[in-house]
């Protein structure tokens, strides 16, 4: 591996909304109504925009150690994004507005940071 190679290629960092189903298309942030749950095929990075309310998003089960999901809540308002565990009832984070949630699996649970960005 060179310096610089990426761990894994841009589609596994872009994803959009389209009604209530994301896709791999080309744009890295997503907008909308919908809550969001997470499995480890999906993308490392999200961008999100909640449009219009709180949403939450469930993190998968935090059985690979290393594993990591960053999300930045890119809302135009005082909109906070809720993650949740893998059980979608234990809240590990909240990513407020213009901020940013590294969450990092430990083989057991979700470690998290949260920062602005």
């Amino acid at each position: 591996m060179s310096i610089g190679a990426p761990y894994r290629t841009e589609s596994n960092y872009r994803y959009s909304k389209t009604g209530t189903a994301y896709s791999a298309t080309g744009d890295d942030n997503t907008e909308g109504g919908a809550n969001v749950t997470l499995t480890l095929a999906d993308a490392d990075f999200w961008s999100f925009d909640c449009g219009g309310g709180h949403r939450n998003i469930v993190l998968p089960a935090a059985t690979t150690v290393g594993a990591k999901v960053v999300i930045a809540n890119a809302s135009d308002a005082a909109e906070n994004i809720t993650v949740q565990e893998s059980d979608a009832s234990t809240t590990n984070g909240v990513v407020g507005q213009n901020e940013v949630g590294t969450f990092i699996a430990d083989g057991t649970k979700w470690q998290h940071f949260t920062g602005v960005a």
